[in-house]
Order: structure tokens, then C-alpha cells, then sequence
């Protein structure tokens, strides 16, 4: 079984998301998520694949959220992408995403979320950076802290993340995970009902 999900990042300038302890093993099964890598050097369906990293600035006042529309063909989404948002070919699909208010619709695509209202500072200049994952029952991150908020679109299965806070549940359907910048966050093995932990 193979879970998929999207996973957009913002971070400060120079900054990527800092492994501090290795992630846990599960016998018998692909158990640590390496570091994610660009979606050129991929060379196994599980893993987690950098689609687009590139600088987005200072982005405008808050509240913001990360918006997701598919659209038939790629060049239906580039006529339909607005300044600060990628196009990315994932999953299947051609998306625009973009991080935005709350009202903002990227054309006559289809509307799949809106994930949000994500925590920023006005004053920061920010990178996007916008990730597949695929991960399999069992499989773990390393614990590590980002500069800015990450967040997750589930489209099957459910993913549990630990921090400081608690811990998040991000299902298929369902409310999605949202990451602040800074705290420390891992992926616990699963109670038996879980699908997949991740991070």
C-alpha cells in the first residue's frame, strides 16, 4: 500500500529543515523517510521528491493559506497561475498552487483546498517549496525543526506527526496538518490502525 500526499513548505532565506536525531527502524520494511531530494534525482515510487523551491519574498498580510487547484492539462494551468504561485506536475495531476487570502481561486480550475490560515511574519522574505511524498506503513522521519510553517494535503490514508504540542492526525478528507515554524517534529510509529506516520 502506498500513501500519497502534497506537502508545501515556506522557510526563511538559507535555511533548510535541520535533522537533529535518526529516525526509528521497523523491521522488515523501508523504515526511514530520507531527507527529501529534487523530483529529478528520484529513483523509487516511496520517498519524499522537492517539486518547485524558489524565492516568494515577503508575502502580504496575513491571514494566509496554501491553495490547491488541479486543471486538465499543464497549459490550462499556466494560464491560470498568478504571480507567486507554481505549477507543478504531481500525482497524477497538474496543480497550481499558491499561497494566498482566503477568498483566492486560481481560475476555472478545480478547487481541491484550501489549508490554512498558515502562521507568517509580513516582514520575513520567504522560499515556497512544494513536495510529493509517497510513504508506505511503518516508514518514519528524522526528528528536525523548520524556519517556517509546513503544511500537508492528505490524499489517502492518514499521517500522525509529534511536536512539543501534541500530536497531529492529517486523514484523507479531514482537517489538515499545519506545522508552525520552529518546533521540533518526528513521526512516531503508528498505532495499528494508522496508515502511515510521516513528517
Amino acid at each position: 500500500m502506498i500513501l500519497p500526499l502534497l506537502i508545501a513548505m515556506l522557510t526563511a532565506p538559507l535555511s533548510t529543515p535541520t535533522s537533529t536525531q535518526p529516525a526509528r527502524q521497523v523491521p522488515g520494511q523501508i523504515s526511514e523517510v530520507p531527507a527529501c531530494i529534487p523530483i529529478a534525482q528520484r529513483t523509487r515510487e516511496a520517498g519524499c521528491w522537492i517539486i518547485v523551491d524558489e524565492p516568494v519574498g515577503r508575502l502580504p498580510q496575513p491571514p494566509l493559506f496554501w491553495h490547491l487547484d488541479t486543471f486538465p492539462t499543464r497549459t490550462a494551468a499556466e494560464a491560470a497561475k498568478g504571480a507567486g504561485a507554481a505549477v507543478v506536475e504531481s500525482l497524477g495531476k497538474f496543480w497550481v498552487m499558491t499561497i494566498a487570502g482566503a477568498d483566492f481561486r486560481a481560475g476555472s480550475g478545480e478547487h481541491v483546498a484550501d489549508i490554512g490560515p498558515l502562521l507568517l511574519n509580513p516582514q520575513t522574505e520567504y522560499s515556497a517549496m512544494y513536495m510529493e511524498a509517497i510513504f508506505t506503513p511503518g516508514m518514519e522521519a528524522a526528528t528536525h525543526t523548520h524556519s517556517g510553517p509546513e503544511a500537508w494535503y492528505t490524499m489517502s490514508g492518514e499521517t500522525c506527526l509529534e511536536t512539543p504540542e501534541g500530536v497531529m492526525i492529517g486523514r484523507a478528507g479531514g482537517p489538515p496538518v499545519i506545522v508552525p515554524a520552529g518546533p521540533r517534529c518526528t513521526s512516531p510509529p503508528p498505532a495499528p490502525s494508522h496508515a502511515v506516520p510521516s513528517c
